[in-house]
C-alpha cells in the first residue's frame, strides 16, 4: 500500500507541476461527465479509446470490455498520453474517479477534442451491472482492428 501511496504522490507532483492537481481536482468544461449508463452507449459505439487508467491487481478483477490499459503510476504515463491521436475521442476510467478526473483535466491540456470521464469509474460500473471483460490485459492491436481504427497507438502505449 506504500509503494501505490508513494506512486501517486510521484504523478500528483507531475501534474502538478504542468498546473493539474490530482486530488480534489475541479474537471474543465472540456470533459463530458457521464454516469455508467451514458458511459456504455458511448463506448458501445467503438468511436474511440477506452483507457482504463487503474493498476495490473485492479485490472486483473475485471475491466470494462476493449479497455485499454494504462497505469496511471506509470513513470512514462504524461509521455503516453501526449503521443496519442488528439483528435480521437478519449473514454477514461479508474477505480472510483479520482485518477480519471486528473486525467481528464491533463487531456484538456494536452489539446484532446474529446473527453469523456466515467463518473464514480468502475465501482460506478459494476454496480450499475454492465458487463465487465476478465480478461488480463487487451492486445492494442487488435482492440484498434475490432474498432476498426487502423491501429492508431501501436507502440504508444506499450
Amino acid at each position: 500500500m506504500h509503494s501505490i501511496r508513494m506512486k501517486y504522490l510521484r504523478t500528483s507532483a507531475v501534474l502538478m507541476a504542468r498546473g493539474i492537481h490530482a486530488a480534489g481536482a475541479t474537471v474543465s468544461q472540456a470533459v463530458k461527465q457521464v454516469d455508467p449508463a451514458e458511459f456504455h452507449e458511448l463506448v458501445k459505439k467503438k468511436e474511440g479509446i477506452v483507457l482504463d487508467l487503474r493498476i495490473s491487481e485492479e485490472t486483473a478483477m475485471g475491466k470494462i470490455e476493449s479497455a485499454v490499459e494504462l497505469d496511471f503510476f506509470r513513470k512514462d504515463f504524461v509521455q503516453k498520453l501526449e503521443a496519442m491521436d488528439r483528435s480521437m475521442p478519449i473514454y477514461v476510467y479508474c477505480g472510483s474517479g479520482s485518477r480519471s478526473m486528473s486525467t481528464s483535466n491533463l487531456l484538456v491540456e494536452l489539446g484532446f477534442d474529446e473527453i469523456v470521464n466515467l463518473v464514480g469509474g468502475f465501482f460506478a460500473w459494476e454496480n450499475s451491472g454492465f458487463a465487465i471483460e476478465n480478461k488480463k490485459s487487451h492486445d492494442l492491436y487488435s482492440t484498434a482492428s475490432a474498432r476498426g481504427i487502423s491501429n492508431p497507438l501501436e507502440d504508444v502505449l506499450s
